[in-house]
């Protein structure tokens, strides 16, 4: 049984490290926008299993904070400086390499600057999740599901806070600390809570020791929000699985989700299996179109 609720800039000159780098990187996996600036490869279509499966280390690209990305194969000795080789004849900006598998020393880096907020700076986002799930039973398992790392930080930072324990995925863990990761929540009984980014959590995870998801903001592509559900509702769930949907009233979220009606009617007609018009077609379409122009 499943039941439902609903409810880039760059970083300064003095703010740019390797771990800024590194993360930055990471959110770019995450959004499939990783993509290289002299040969418009995007980085984002190798994924980790892929680089992790081959025994020599595939060359590491270089994120400049600038934020072009240059992949390892379009870095030479010529541009192999700490400078972008894309901005070098014009500006110095510098550029770090970056690894799909970051290190344990920086994972830790990553973790150490959380950010911190004040009583009166929590989002109402999570001061809602917050009070949900001090409200739940204390045997229940939740999966916070958010497309932003930035959102999951400010989650983990309200969890530290609080002293929930939790355990975390997103495209900067390695493949083995990502199944670590989930073996923590499915099997301990302490770990109450795993946050996942939206994009790595949508296929190949099962989160089925959870019984209550949070979607954290609708998007654009429903599948998404769908392929993320099955993870907790799949073979092996024994328990009726709640999902919690939030999203901000009057503002372009809902838009977001009228979208996804749009898009969802849109597939139902073209799969249906009954006869279909030309007019029924183009009026699907048509109304797809005027909800995404607003």
């Amino acid at each position: 049984m499943h039941r439902q609720k609903e409810a880039t800039t760059a970083p300064s000159r003095d703010s740019w490290s390797q771990s800024k780098a590194q993360e930055m990187f990471g959110s770019m996996l995450e959004a499939g926008n990783a993509i290289c600036a002299m040969c418009s490869l995007n980085l984002a279509d190798a994924t980790l299993k892929d680089v992790e499966a081959n025994d020599t280390e595939s060359p590491r690209p270089k994120l400049s904070e600038c934020l072009h990305l240059v992949c390892g194969s379009c870095l030479t000795e010529e541009n192999e400086s700490t400078r972008c080789p894309v901005c070098q004849p014009i500006a110095h900006c510098l550029g770090y390499r970056v690894s799909f598998t970051p290190t344990e020393s920086l994972a830790s880096e990553t973790k150490e600057t959380l950010p911190t907020m004040k009583p009166g700076e929590v989002p109402t986002k999570i001061v809602a999740l917050m009070e949900s799930l001090k409200s739940l039973k204390a045997h229940d398992k939740c999966v916070v599901f958010s497309y932003w790392t930035y959102t999951l930080d400010l989650i983990e930072s309200s969890f530290t806070s609080d002293s929930i324990q939790y355990t975390r995925v997103d495209g900067r863990l390695s493949s083995k600390k990502r199944n670590t990761a989930i073996q923590e929540f499915q099997e301990d009984p302490s770990i109450r809570v795993i946050l996942v980014s939206i994009t790595c959590g949508g296929t190949g995870l099962d989160l089925t020791a959870g019984s209550v998801v949070y979607l954290m903001e609708p998007q654009w592509n429903p599948m998404m929000e769908e392929q993320a559900l099955c993870r907790v509702h799949r073979m092996g769930q024994n328990k009726e699985v709640t999902t919690i949907r939030y999203r901000m009233k009057n503002s372009f979220e809902e838009q977001v989700v009228t979208v996804q009606e749009r898009k969802k009617d849109l597939a139902a007609l073209t799969f249906s299996n009954g006869k279909i018009s030309e007019a029924d077609v183009g009026a699907a379409r048509l109304q797809y179109l005027r909800a995404a122009l607003g």
